[in-house]
């Protein structure tokens, strides 16, 4: 478990898995994974992702930071957070800079495709896994700034969605 403090001093916790066998001669990619219930107040405790297990790797240093409704995914706070995380993780590990990947689930799929319209050069990919990118243009949403599109151009972005999904059906998010 790692922090961070941003310049107006919030602190940004983030946990991070390192390959049991780290070879420091070796670059690694990195596996960024967002949270969703970024609505939801700052949690005391530190575990504010399920199931880390399943998405822990042996090649691979996966990372994940946490949000809360004051400083949610598509809010300038975390553009600030997730480039000082990602640098943070290069002055520590061997990191392949062409292999750093930004994922998120529900809110933070949501988060991936602000970041990819917003912030896109620290990542190498993006994905989403049931996130719909409208909801960025919804005004309650207070997603900061103006976003472009066209960053996407050159940015693989990987968007699963379901057919039985309530929120974000896939015949909702084709279009």
């Amino acid at each position: 478990m790692l922090s961070r403090e941003n310049g107006e001093g919030v602190e940004f916790r983030y946990e991070v898995f390192v390959p049991e066998i780290y070879d420091a001669t070796r670059r690694y990619p990195v596996h960024v994974y967002l949270h969703g219930g970024v609505a939801r107040p700052h949690r005391a405790e530190a575990r504010f992702w399920r199931n880390t297990g399943r998405h822990v790797r042996d090649d691979a240093i996966v990372v994940f930071p946490e949000a809360w409704d004051t400083t949610m995914w598509w809010q300038a706070s975390q553009v600030e957070n997730l480039g000082g995380i990602v640098n943070d993780l290069k002055r520590r590990y061997n990191v392949n800079e062409n292999a750093v990947h930004l994922m998120g689930v529900s809110d933070g799929a949501t988060g991936a495709f602000y970041h990819a319209f917003k912030a896109p050069t620290p990542w190498a990919t993006f994905v989403s896994f049931n996130g719909h990118p409208v909801v960025l243009a919804n005004p309650s949403t207070l997603a900061d700034g103006q976003m472009y599109v066209t960053n996407l151009r050159n940015k693989p972005i990987f968007a699963i969605n379901g057919a039985k999904d309530r929120l974000y059906p896939v015949s909702s998010v084709v279009p």
